[in-house]
């Protein structure tokens, strides 16, 4: 292992941007050069937003789903010969909200305070 100035700093290098940088990179024996981190994400575009395809979730693994202009999909699969023949798919909409799940700390903080309470049936005779 050793270190290795990173090939941005050279001006006639291949990834040479217009900046010197002066970082040391780790690398193998056998490597010649390395380009570190900073410069790497100088060089590589940022990755594009995914589109939505305006279908509902999970549409791909229904056994049959009809879109507004009439496409028939058989598991995810355009089935032309179907076209037009099916009324649209109706989307439901869930509005599920997840219950608050008790973690740990709140059925320990229950617990004790059922054992603190004076008149407890559990704390007679007890001190905490």
């Amino acid at each position: 292992m050793k270190y290795v100035s990173c090939q941005n700093s050279k001006p006639d290098g291949k990834y040479f941007k217009g900046r010197i940088c002066y970082e040391e990179v780790l690398i193998d024996d056998n490597s010649k050069s390395a380009l570190c981190w900073k410069c790497t994400t100088f060089i590589v575009p940022p990755p594009e937003e995914k589109k939505s395809s305006g279908y509902p979730r999970g549409w791909k693994f229904m056994t049959e789903f009809v879109d507004k202009e009439g496409n028939v999909y058989h598991k995810g699969k355009l089935q032309p010969e179907l076209f037009g023949t099916l009324p649209p798919s109706e989307i439901k909409q869930t509005n599920k909200k997840r219950k608050n799940k008790q973690t740990m700390e709140d059925k320990i903080i229950i617990e004790y305070s059922k054992l603190t309470k004076p008149n407890s049936k559990k704390n007679k005779g007890r001190k905490l």
